[in-house]
């Protein structure tokens, strides 16, 4: 890369451009997964101390 560069600068700005953009995309890509798996997880979070919360309920009452 770094040969292209120096050889035709036109021809290798166009490259890291493009690389650029690639990991770019890949990075937002990347990061919206990361969100969509967060908040999946948070919600499975919640869901599972909702059943907790309930089943410790549950076990109080039947002591009483």
């Amino acid at each position: 890369l770094f040969e292209i560069i120096e050889k035709t600068p036109k021809t290798g700005l166009k490259i890291v451009v493009k690389l650029a953009e690639m990991i770019g995309e890949r990075l937002r890509n990347m990061n919206n997964e990361f969100s969509r798996l967060r908040a999946e997880l948070e919600s499975v979070k919640q869901s599972k101390e909702a059943g907790n919360e309930k089943a410790n309920s549950k076990k109080k009452k039947s002591i009483s």
